[in-house]
This record gives structure tokens, sequence and C-alpha cells, in this order.
């Protein structure tokens, strides 16, 4: 499956707000959405009424909720790009530069310059300030700083404020202009988006192209159908057709965040399959849970790996557990409630321990080596501060275990997890994914 769609969100509600009510009240009113819409730079902004339990799809009538005006500092100004569907204007003006503008949108921060232009995505920024009184500094989460002069340090203050404004006033699900962008270009048959289905990712057809027999080996589950099972899962799991139903919701709460072993993508040449999950919660006590068990031994049966027999052992099928945590933080959040497999219990599993740090220690690795980059670059000890960072090592781990999952899935099925199953199970599920299948290096795969 699409490496960068292996994990859902449960569709939030609004505080306050039944469905149901939302419906009344958006049946009662109001104009089309297109009338409301009608260009680029309305004052408007998406909002959410009603929110469907199956496909969390925002009602397309009473959507505008009123702000405050946009603030355009020279009438002589035009914008100097198309906005895009739901994209409005919150605030524009010159730069300190000859010829510059400076625009502000419900989407980005754009800055042009004589020769060039700067476009960033709001949701790139991590935070902005101020530097020498006059300049306004974006640092992207990618690590990059973006700069921008102004005229005075008064219009450096006012554009620090309307930015940070706008940072923060995404409160709620409606507020991400990633909503407005789906909902006006759906009404607007804005393309890509102009599809008769509000999603151009399709399960079923993934399944397809990777030759899972859905007859026969295995099914689409749907008890996550309404994210109660699992609030971070998608609605569809892929698990074998022999495991029931029933034990999949037994089996759930033995994992950390109710997790469960589920199938991400299958080897067309093998048979074999990579699944990931979190962590069994064994505890101190070791704790079993036999349904958990089964849908392992069950994932281990379903594969079907042709006539290559290197992956077993004495003829029984085998199976390799990737805990991304070192053997000692395995161990630990046994103390935690948590843990790892204990072989006793998966007898047919062998697991291998791959020491990637956490997400504090990747974040902090992170931080320096943005720091480096950023400061004055010193010619005598900077690649010796870069390695202190650790962030080629971390990099370099990451590669090692997505390589190590690829060469073992020629032979046998893998499942791949860590504490709580996200961060560093799906950057070695992903990571193998795209190193194994060139379709996710397309175009297509990342729609």
């Amino acid at each position: 499956m699409n490496p960068v769609e292996t994990c859902g969100e449960a569709p939030p509600t609004l505080d306050g707000e039944s469905p149901s009510e939302g419906n009344q009240s958006a049946e009662a009113a109001a104009p089309s959405l297109s009338d409301e819409i009608s260009t680029s730079t309305s004052t408007g902004r998406p909002r959410q009424e009603s929110l469907t339990s199956d496909a969390a799809v925002v009602s397309k009538r009473d959507l505008l909720q009123e702000r405050e005006p946009s603030v355009i500092e020279d009438d002589a100004l035009a914008s100097p790009i198309q906005l895009l569907p739901g994209e409005t204007l919150r605030r524009m003006g010159r730069s300190g530069i000859a010829g510059g503008i400076i625009m502000l949108t419900t989407y980005r921060l754009f800055i042009t310059f004589k020769e060039s232009f700067v476009n960033i995505p709001l949701r790139v920024i991590e935070y902005v300030s101020c530097v020498d009184v006059d300049s306004i500094s974006a640092t992207c989460k990618d690590g990059t700083v973006r700069m921008c002069k102004l005229a005075s340090s008064e219009a450096c203050f006012k554009w620090l404020h309307a930015i940070k404004h706008e940072l923060a006033y995404c409160r709620t699900f409606v507020d991400y202009f990633a909503v407005s962008f789906s909902i006006t270009a759906h009404e607007l048959k804005y393309p890509p988006w102009n599809l008769k289905s509000g999603n151009p990712y399709k399960l079923g057809e993934e399944l397809d192209r990777l030759g899972f027999d859905l007859k026969n080996t295995w099914r689409i589950s749907n008890i996550n159908e309404n994210y109660k099972l699992c609030s971070s899962y998608p609605k569809e799991n892929v698990v074998p057709r022999s495991y029931p139903e029933e034990l999949l919701e037994k089996a759930a709460p033995f994992r950390a965040r109710c997790r469960f072993p589920t199938v991400v993508w299958r080897n067309t040449h093998t048979g074999t399959v990579l699944a990931r999950c979190s962590q069994p919660e064994l505890g101190v006590f070791c704790q079993r849970s036999t349904e958990d068990e089964e849908l392992i031994q069950a994932i281990i049966e379903t594969c079907d790996a042709g006539d290559n027999t290197s992956g077993t052992d004495d003829g029984v099928k085998k199976l390799l557990v990737v805990d991304a945590r070192s053997y000692s933080s395995a161990i630990a959040n046994r103390a935690k409630g948590g843990g790892t497999e204990y072989t006793e219990y998966y007898k047919h599993c062998d697991i291998e321990f791959m020491a990637l740090p956490n997400i504090h220690s990747v974040r902090s690795s992170f931080a320096a080596v943005r720091s480096l980059i950023s400061g004055k670059a010193s010619t005598t000890n900077w690649y010796s501060s870069l390695e202190a960072t650790n962030w080629l090592t971390n990099l370099s781990t990451l590669i090692s275990a997505a390589k190590h999952v690829v060469e073992t899935l020629v032979t046998k099925p893998v499942l791949v997890h860590c504490s709580d199953g996200w961060d560093r199970t799906p950057q070695i599920c992903s990571l193998a994914q795209i190193i194994m299948d060139p379709f996710y290096r397309t175009y297509k795969a990342s729609l």
C-alpha cells in the first residue's frame, strides 16, 4: 500500500455540536458554496458544519465564517500569484527591497525579490521571529531559514504579529487550508480533483496490483470503520482470511494503543508480506494473548512463498519481527507495561533489534544539525561538529534497518514495530517499500 498513507486519523467533531443539528441548520439556510466563494480573495474561511461518520465529509453549505478583513498596505499592489481554490488573502505589502512584495494567505507566505521569490506553506513554518529589528526570519521544519527585510521596525512587528496569528488560527479540523481547498476544488471542478469519488486512492486497486488473493487467503477488515478500535489506524486493514473478526477485536487491546498487526505490502515474486503494529503489552509478568499469537501465526501460514523454502526451519515457515528499538529499551518498556515478543509464546518468530533512537533523541539531533547549519561555519571543526550531532548516524541506522527488511522479505514475512508503532515503524516500512517497489517512486503513487 502507499507508504505515505499507511495510517489514518479519526475524523474530529466540533465541540458542542451534533452532526444532526449541523445538517438541520444547513438545510434551513444558505446559499450554495459556488455563490459564496466567487473569488479567491474572499475574506471568509471555511467552517465545518457537520461530519459524516463514514467519510469525514464537511457539509457544503454554511461554510463561510466571517474573519477580520484582509489588509492591503498599498492599493496599487496586485497579487503576484494566482491563488488556489479556498485560499484567501490575509495581508499584502511591500518589502524593504526595491520591487519586493510580501504576501500572507491562509495557505502560504509568499515573498518576491528582484529576480526570485520564496513560497513557504504556513504548515512548514516552525516559528517566526524579528531579526535586526527590521527583518522577518521564518525557520522551517525542514531546517531552512527564510529572511525578508521590511521597510521599518514598525512594519516588521506588524508582519510578525500577522504571521503568528495565522499560524495559531488552526484550532479545529476545518481551520486547515487542506479542508477549504478540498471543498472548493470539488465544487469548482478544479483538476485533478474533478473526480467522481472524493478519494483518488482506492485500497482495492492497490491490493490487486500487489497480487493479494482477497477471495481465498486475505481479506479487508472493516472492524475499525468508525475509528473506535484504533483512532490512528485506517478504516480498512488487511488481515488473513482465516482469522475471524471477533478474535481481531480481542487481539487489538494487547498491542499498545490497539495498533494490531496489519499487512501493508506484499512481495509479488515470493508471496511474503510486510506487516506493522505496536509493541505487545507483556509487562513485568510476561502476560500473553492467544488471540495475538494466533494472528501472527495466521499471517505466517497465509503467506504463499511458492517453491522458495529458504525462509523455513525444518519445513516450518518463520516470520521475522523487526523491533526498531534497542534490546535494552524494549526490555525497559516492560516496566511500563510494554515489551517485545516473548519467543516462548511466538514460537515461529525470530526477533531482531535495530537500535533506532526514539523521537526525542532524533528531535535533539535535528535541532543540533540545524543550529550548526544556520550558524557561522568553521572550516576547522565543522565536520567534527556535524558528526557530534549524530544526524548522519541516525540516517545510516534507519537506512540499514530498511535494507535488512528488504533482504528478509525475499524469503520470509516481516513484522515491524517500535513502542507505539508510529515514528520509527512507518519510517522503516515506507523506506523499505520505496526500495522494493518502483511504483512508490512515481507521481501516481504520491497522490
